[in-house]
């Protein structure tokens, strides 16, 4: 078990997840949910509102793929002007 703050996962060295990310974003109303926890990777869905922060969250040691099912990952005004 890996505790950060708040929250705790489980460690899983040797297994694969397989999910409809899709569909997991989709039904997700939680800011963060976190879906499997491996040795060097996670899979988390979040439901950030237009405005919202996430903060600065890093993670130097696991890889990190990011996924938008709508939206763009930049902050409102800064990818194009005129969406101000």
């Amino acid at each position: 078990m890996y505790t950060n703050g708040n929250l705790t996962y489980q460690i899983i060295e040797h297994m694969s997840y397989q999910t409809n990310i899709i569909n997991e974003a989709k039904k997700n109303k939680n800011f963060r949910t976190v879906l499997f926890t491996g040795k060097r990777s996670q899979l988390v869905v979040m439901s950030i509102p237009p405005g919202g922060e996430i903060g600065e969250e890093t993670h130097p040691h696991v890889e990190q793929t990011l996924f938008f099912l709508s939206g763009s990952g930049y902050a409102e005004g800064t990818l194009f002007p005129w969406t101000m």
